[in-house]
């Protein structure tokens, strides 16, 4: 049975082999045999055999992971900014009350400007993190798909292959994006370190 058994098997009086735990793949499976007068054929007959691989480890089956996986992600996504607008109002809500409370416009002011900071570095932080996450699975899947799923895909399998390329786009757009959204969030994080007055100025001749 090649290519799993190249070694032939002699069966005697016997008309069955039994060939167990097989992973799934294309097999050859080839017999030859003799008459009475112990002559044997020249040529081996072969026969072609396809293991299928069980429903949840098909081709099919790992698409559909992932796209659960890309559809977790958006929900995730969405959640998230869901808890980060409330807690923005929260925020906007204590700026405001503190302010109605102050006297002086200049603090006021200051207390506006720190209160936004906070939560600029605070939005930043909160997403940057997740995100990081998130392109490094985005980039796992794509890996997992370009090297392990499409390979075993059929090539005879017209739907299959355009849904795994669709799929493999989709993941590039994503990880874009990813890095797109990224680098917002470190202009963001810049940008709150400068209202801070947190920011370090290296002096060098140019």
């Amino acid at each position: 049975l090649l290519p799993s058994n190249p070694n032939w098997i002699s069966l005697a009086n016997q008309s069955s082999v039994n060939f167990m735990n097989l992973p799934p793949r294309n097999y050859t499976f080839e017999v030859m045999g003799s008459n009475g007068d112990g002559i044997w054929n020249p040529e081996p007959t072969s026969l072609e055999i396809i293991i299928t691989p069980p429903w949840w480890a098909s081709s099919l089956a790992r698409l559909i992971y992932l796209l659960s996986f890309l559809s977790a992600v958006v929900i995730f996504i969405r959640l998230r900014l869901r808890s980060l607008i409330k807690r923005q109002k929260i925020l906007e809500e204590s700026v405001a009350e503190r302010t109605h409370e102050l006297a002086i416009a200049k603090q006021e002011a200051e207390e506006a400007s720190e209160a936004k900071s906070v939560f600029l570095s605070t939005v930043s932080h909160e997403l940057r993190t997740p995100l990081t996450s998130i392109i490094g699975f985005t980039k796992l899947n794509k890996k997992s798909l370009e090297e392990k799923i499409l390979p075993a895909i059929d090539p005879q399998n017209k739907k299959a292959l355009k849904a795994a390329d669709q799929l493999n786009q989709n993941l590039e757009i994503v990880t874009t994006e990813g890095r797109r959204l990224t680098s917002l969030i470190n202009d963001l994080l810049d940008l709150a370190k400068i209202e801070a007055g947190k920011v370090e100025w290296n002096m060098s001749i140019v």
